[in-house]
């Protein structure tokens, strides 16, 4: 017997629900492939319990505490740029370097240092073309070349720059951005025709440094002191100094011997690290010495063990040996760290004089100042442009423009 509705006498379905008066409710529609529906707990009304979540938006119903699967649980970086990831038994910290690298440039610029117009650009312009990037070209301007040509540096004002030079068609350009710590950025650049050039004179040679001589008699001992300081009271921390002669045995002397070999270490794994080569061989220089010290005949004689004569001996030659061996190394890395690289650069007109010269500051010849740096050092470039330059010069003069197909990189 079929069964209609009281109000509207509309047959009812066979879950006796009129469809006219009591229609269900539209179903909802999936969520897209992109954003899986979350599998939120609606149920849960109370604080979240371990490994629940608020859902501010659910998908259906109030909002809600619900499971978040991991990969999904991410706290928002704070404008410094350091932001927290976090699951029920793990918590990872994570920095965005975009933004700490813009609150670090906001902070300059809110508190004076440098120039706001550059403050958020590259220093050194690493990877860029002069022309067109850092240059606006002339008309019908083609770039041919260009080299990383030196290093600037004044290391007391912890002042630097990067020379570029690059070749085109039409000019020379040698471009060298750079920054003063904590004063800002600094630039210097020349221009020439090449039509007006001459030729290319460079010098490449080597130059004392008297500030890494410096560094030489005060950093590598001071590092060198707190590596002994180190070893020192690793082994002779319970002597009893009244009566130092006699607890000095044979595990001791031993250990002092590995130590210093050890020192040597850094000379033979290290690539151009001449200061911290200086300093272990400081520690090597000095264990050796203490060795020697242990074994000589006063000090043998208050441990009463003069009658064992040979072996301290043999022990004693050794130790010299090994001394004189560090002397030797350590007088190479000291030569090779005062003396460093030197590049001289000039530009000369056709006329046989110099129209601009690249070189170092002179200690005592600050009348002569060329660019404002006490160091010019090349770079892995500089040999490929001291052969390549003039070539490419003569070539532009010559042949024109039909040159540039030649060199063009």
């Amino acid at each position: 017997m079929a069964k209609f509705c009281k109000k509207c006498g509309t047959p009812l379905n066979g879950n006796g629900i009129c469809p006219k008066c009591n229609p269900q409710p539209a179903p909802q529609p999936a969520a897209p492939a992109s954003q899986p529906a979350q599998p939120w707990n609606t149920q849960a009304t109370g604080a979240p319990q371990a490994g629940q979540y608020y859902n501010p938006n659910p998908q259906q119903g109030a909002p809600s505490y619900g499971a978040v699967p991991p990969e999904q649980q991410t706290a928002p970086g704070s404008k410094m740029g350091f932001g927290m990831e976090m699951d029920s038994k793990h918590i990872n910290i994570s920095v965005d370097k975009e933004k700490a690298k813009n609150f670090w440039v906001a902070w300059k610029n809110r508190a004076g240092f440098g120039d706001p117009k550059t403050n958020n650009t590259s220093v050194y312009e690493r990877g860029m073309q002069i022309v067109p990037e850092n240059v606006p070209p002339t008309d019908c301007e083609e770039p041919v070349r260009q080299y990383r040509f030196a290093v600037l540096r004044t290391r007391a004002l912890l002042k630097r720059a990067e020379a570029r030079m690059q070749v085109t068609n039409k000019r020379l350009l040698i471009r060298a951005p750079g920054r003063i710590l904590l004063r800002g950025r600094t630039c210097l650049q020349y221009d020439f025709n090449i039509n007006e050039i001459g030729g290319v004179d460079v010098r490449k040679s080597y130059k004392f440094s008297l500030f890494n001589l410096i560094a030489a008699w005060i950093v590598a001992p001071f590092l060198a002191g707190i590596v002994l300081s180190l070893i020192m009271l690793l082994l002779f921390q319970n002597l009893d100094f009244d009566r130092f002669s006699s607890n000095i045995n044979f595990f001791q002397k031993l250990m002092l011997l590995i130590f210093g070999v050890a020192g040597t270490v850094p000379f033979f794994l290290l690539h151009k690290k001449w200061l911290l080569k200086l300093a272990g061989l400081n520690v090597t220089s000095v264990c050796f010495f203490l060795n020697y010290l242990l074994n000589t005949e006063e000090f043998l004689w208050y441990q009463n063990q003069i009658e064992d004569g040979f072996f301290h001996t043999l022990w004693r030659g050794i130790m010299i040996l090994l001394m004189v061996v560090t002397l030797v190394l350590a007088l190479i890395t000291l030569i090779v760290f005062i003396f460093i690289p030197d590049l001289k650069f000039q530009v000369k007109s056709k006329t046989g004089q110099v129209a601009m010269e690249i070189s170092r500051t002179r200690m005592f010849h600050a009348a002569r100042e060329t660019v404002g740096y006490t160091e010019v050092l090349p770079t892995e470039d500089t040999e490929q442009a001291i052969r390549e330059v003039n070539s490419i010069i003569t070539d532009l003069n010559k042949l024109g423009d039909s040159a540039v197909s030649k060199w063009k990189q």
